[in-house]
């Protein structure tokens, strides 16, 4: 019984880095530092989306950024930020430069950092 509950915590733990991991890579890296077997990154992407419990019927601009840490490099922990854009990028916001917008971030997702 023990065996099989601690195979199934592992097989969670499996599955959530996997799934981790699959997530962050639809994002960019902006920024990695590195401490040891610690690395913290910055991740971004833009596009025109809804949000969950959007109020507006059609897609926005957006950009989304996402905080990782990682242990050893597996994902271990994220956290993500996301603003919304002006409507005069819609045709072009996968061509939206970090720095364009970095000012409507708060300071851990800046590129500025802390």
């Amino acid at each position: 019984m023990t065996s099989c509950l601690v195979l199934l915590l592992a097989a969670g733990l499996v599955w959530r880095v996997l799934a981790l991991q699959h997530a962050l890579g639809r994002y960019a890296l902006v920024r990695r530092e590195r401490h040891g077997w610690r690395s913290q990154e910055l991740r971004r992407r833009s596009a025109n989306a809804r949000m969950p419990h959007d109020s507006q019927p059609y897609p926005q601009p957006r950009e989304f950024r996402v905080r990782c840490q990682r242990w050893a490099g597996i994902p271990v922990w994220h956290a993500e930020s996301v603003v919304s854009l002006p409507p005069s990028t819609a045709g072009y916001v996968e061509r939206v430069a970090a720095a364009d917008y970095d000012h409507l971030f708060p300071a851990p997702f800046s590129l500025r950092g802390h």
